[in-house]
């Protein structure tokens, strides 16, 4: 009896435990579904102030540990926010801390297009850090504070405006010292993905390709300075090239306005515009003066890896994530509503899952099938499988920075025998089949068995390149040059064919009116599909979790109690039957 009741305290333990959970979830979404039902009245003048911490999320989130994990507006958001804002009358200016920036060349470039459609509506915008790149790596998050009307920085700062580099560690020599052996292969030679395993370094090939991609982006900075602060590209390029610079050399060159303190820059931009209420970004929302009558077109986000799953109703799963179901139940919706016209589809992605990818890129061909054209717009990435999905849309919007293509593919295994054998471990196994336990680490590839990996590779890399022909529209006989696992950026991936407009989410929304053949100045309600799940919602997923957990452990006890009592689990024979 005492292991029973020892049983069931444990049991009760838990339930506690995951009850006590789900109240506080339930509690803190419910107090900030509260603040933001709550928030005051805007003022009828005021400046929109902004610190960018990082590179700013790419798809939104609805997490409940959004707040303990520091994220902020994602990138979408604060492109429409301030472009809500220009249009606003409240809105005098607007204030931005890059202190804590570090902006990928895409999100520079996004953000700096909804600047220059702020400043366009003569509204004053001012920039600051109390340093940009203390460690370097800031020069496009300098490019874009560079299209501001004024740069200001603190005394004590610098610009750490050192170039664009890419560095990878080769670990074929200390995987061999510990017995690793790889066995990895690729579709081809500037794939790129799994040589740090396989070589001593990089391949003439891949460093020409790679050197190709750092030298576009690094013209694209000197172009967004240059054209910015009104300097030569020359005077751009020599600054990059003796970084870091001083504050007092910085306002010497040009490069920033003024020396001072964030107190001092805000205070300025308050005397400039006239107004002294501010407001932080996060806490504005444009008002909604689009008429009843506008076209509807679904947003779909995803971002991240690639990756098979994501049916479920995981009430922390991320509302933005690139799992395949979550994709493919968000295009379903869309499709299945009548009111939706079209479908942007915004994707960031280093790839993932070759299966997963074809999973999503089935969805995009149902909504062109149902008649729902199809805009992909790409952020900081949309490489390998990332690419994939974009590849059938009916027209591929870019920035000039975003990594685009990697069209290939790569996979294998590592063999860890020697290293067992390095540490005493041995390892037995049985197996039924020629080819069981061909993917297991603890065993090589037979000659036959890695045949066989070598033509799923080519099967993949096959359909991978005419899957991309036959949606870019682009013979095969120049496909594979543009293939073979090379990375280009969205400017050259326009020029090559892979993209067809630099830009974001309004010159998508110019294309998907194209696409509708509607004019220019039609008016368009985007939509996010699948909705945010609001926090009522999320928190009934949660409870009913916990009813599902008690029911099964509920299920366990009901058979555990009979041993713990000393009794048989089997039913006596009943011999009146």
């Amino acid at each position: 009896m005492g292991r029973f009741l020892v049983g069931c305290l444990s049991i009760l333990g838990v339930l506690f435990l995951l009850l006590a959970g789900g109240i506080g979830y339930l509690a803190w979404r419910g107090f900030s579904s509260f603040q933001e039902a709550s928030a005051p009245e805007l003022p009828s003048h005021l400046l929109l102030t902004l610190s960018i911490e990082g590179q700013p999320p790419a798809s939104s989130s609805n997490s409940p540990f959004k707040a303990f994990t520091g994220d902020g507006l994602s990138l979408r958001d604060i492109v429409s926010r301030i472009d809500g804002a220009a249009k606003d009358g409240r809105v005098q200016g607007l204030f931005v801390d890059f202190s804590n920036a570090q902006l990928s060349p895409a999100a520079a470039q996004d953000i700096a297009a909804a600047v220059q459609r702020f400043k366009a509506k003569r509204k004053p915008t001012y920039a600051f850090a109390d340093t940009m790149g203390e460690a370097g790596g800031a020069t496009f998050t300098y490019a874009l504070a560079a299209q501001f009307d004024r740069v200001w920085l603190q005394p004590a700062g610098a610009l750490g405006i050192d170039g664009l580099a890419l560095e990878r560690p080769y670990l074929a020599d200390a995987l061999k010292s510990i017995g690793v052996a790889p066995r990895l292969d690729q579709r081809h030679e500037f794939k790129g993905g799994i040589d740090m395993f396989t070589e001593m370094g990089l391949s003439p090939a891949l460093r020409g390709s790679l050197q190709k991609l750092t030298d576009d982006l690094l013209t694209q900075a000197i172009e967004m300075i240059a054209k910015g602060r009104n300097i030569s590209a020359d005077d751009a390029k020599a600054a990059i090239d003796t970084a870091p610079i001083a504050a007092q050399d910085a306002v010497t060159q040009s490069l920033i306005d003024q020396m001072g303190y964030r107190s001092d820059a805000l205070r300025a931009l308050k005397d400039t515009s006239r107004t002294q209420a501010t407001v932080s970004l996060a806490d504005y929302r444009a008002p909604d003066t689009l008429p009843n009558a506008a076209l509807h077109v679904a947003v779909i986000e995803a971002a991240g890896p690639v990756a098979r799953g994501g049916e479920g109703d995981d009430p922390f799963a991320e509302d933005g994530s690139f799992a395949a179901g979550r994709v493919v139940a968000a295009f379903t919706a869309a499709v299945q509503d009548p009111t939706v016209k079209g479908i942007l589809f915004r994707i960031d992605s280093p790839g993932g899952s070759y299966v997963a990818s074809d999973t999503i890129w089935q969805a995009v061909r149902t909504a062109q099938d149902a008649g729902k054209p199809v805009v992909a717009v790409m952020g900081t990435y949309a490489a390998s499988g990332g690419y994939f999905v974009a590849a059938p849309a009916d027209k591929i919007v870019a920035q000039p920075g975003t990594l685009t293509g990697s069209i290939g593919v790569y996979s294998g295994k590592f063999v860890l025998t020697g290293l067992w054998d390095k540490l005493g471990i041995r390892w037995e196994r049985v197996g039924s089949g020629a080819s069981a336990g061909q993917n297991s680490l603890n065993r090589d590839f037979t000659p036959a068995e890695w045949a066989r990996f070598q033509e799923n590779l080519d099967r993949i890399y096959a359909d991978f390149t005419q899957r991309v022909a036959a949606g870019r529209k682009i013979p095969m006989e120049k496909m594979d040059a543009l293939a073979r696992g090379r990375i280009w950026s969205g400017a050259s991936a326009k020029e090559a064919g892979l993209v067809d407009r630099l830009g974001g989410m309004t010159e998508a929304t110019e294309e998907m009116r194209a696409l509708l053949r509607q004019p220019v100045d039609t008016p368009l309600r985007l939509i996010n599909y699948p909705a945010p799940q609001n926090s009522f919602d999320k928190a009934l997923k949660f409870v009913s979790k916990l009813e599902q957990t008690a029911t099964r452990i509920e299920g366990v006890r009901t058979k555990v109690e009979p041993l713990l009592n000393g009794e048989s689990l089997y039913m006596p024979l009943d011999v009146n039957r």
